[in-house]
């Protein structure tokens, strides 16, 4: 049989033209130059709305060496500490649930301590690595630092089945398999929560999305400085808990949110506002309790 040596008319025709389709597109693949700020911090976002957490903590953690001085990476150091104070919120609201299963069920309350107990160790570890985001953060504050938030939704609203933690609550034990579907929808709650409170939206999540959804959200320096502050005192009462008591974590969390404090009312005398005040007074009283001293006392 004779191989033919030269193709129809039509056919090399159709052929070139699948040829140059597949080169035009190979020539737009190749002009996305993944060595920049702008596409580091558009993996990040990635990962935060598939829930790949590691991996916009690990894409946010190159971006940061590669560019510590872009926009991006500032912006990554801000989402660094949502994420992760996102995340030790969410374990402390499992925790909690396994705390009142305790209470509920006594024939099951060895269990549940113990699957409570776990849930704390597990926010232990996102806890110190919060402390090691907000130390970058807070060493690089300045008086002219500015402070935009930008992320992903961390929440599909329309995949929200049962409350799990319910059963929790009620003092049923969950198998190995439900406790990672509660961690799978939890995570992201707590994340969703937080990036509520950095903008200032308390509980409503759905105005919280809706202002993500704008783009780059641009913060009051003084409110972002006090809601650091917050987050790292929220965490620093862990280490006080019976059971997980550790005196040194309580110490440097509880230092660290006084000087988160300091820098929020340096920058409110440079710019007063008198919401922020009232809010970053309360927060002064309670770290005053803590450290044991008058609430006027500056030392």
């Amino acid at each position: 049989m004779r191989v033919p040596t030269s193709f129809h008319p039509c056919l090399s025709a159709s052929l070139i033209a699948i040829v140059c389709l597949a080169a035009a597109g190979c020539s737009q693949e190749s002009q996305v130059d993944r060595n920049t700020p702008e596409y580091l911090f558009s993996e990040v976002k990635k990962a935060v709305a598939d829930g790949r957490y590691e991996k916009a903590l690990d894409s946010s953690g190159a971006l940061q060496t590669r560019f510590p001085k872009s926009e991006q990476a500032a912006k990554a150091r801000l989402l660094n500490i949502v994420l992760l104070a996102g995340q030790s919120d969410g374990f402390r609201n499992i925790a909690d649930a396994y705390l009142a299963g305790m209470e509920a069920d006594a024939q099951q309350y060895g269990k549940l301590r113990s699957m409570a107990f776990n849930y704390h160790r597990k926010r232990k570890s996102v806890a110190l690595i919060l402390y090691q985001a907000c130390d970058r953060f807070l060493e690089r504050h300045s008086p002219e630092s500015t402070y935009a938030l930008e992320s992903s939704w961390p929440v599909d609203d329309s995949e929200q089945g049962p409350d799990q933690l319910e059963e929790v609550r009620s003092g049923t034990m969950l198998d190995s398999e439900q406790q990672e579907e509660v961690e799978v929808v939890e995570l992201p709650k707590g994340i969703a929560r937080t990036l509520a409170r950095f903008l200032d939206s308390g509980e409503d999540l759905a105005q919280a999305r809706a202002t993500l959804d704008e783009g780059s959200v641009e913060l009051v320096p003084s409110r972002a400085l006090l809601t650091v502050a917050q987050c790292i005192l929220d965490n620093q009462k862990l280490f006080g808990r019976e059971g997980l008591s550790e005196v040194k974590n309580y110490s440097i969390f509880l230092h660290q949110a006084d000087k988160a404090l300091n820098l929020t009312l340096a920058s409110l005398q440079e710019h007063p506002d008198e919401a922020i005040q009232t809010s970053a007074d309360q927060l002064k009283a309670e770290i005053d309790a803590l450290y044991g001293r008058k609430t006027d006392d500056k030392s």
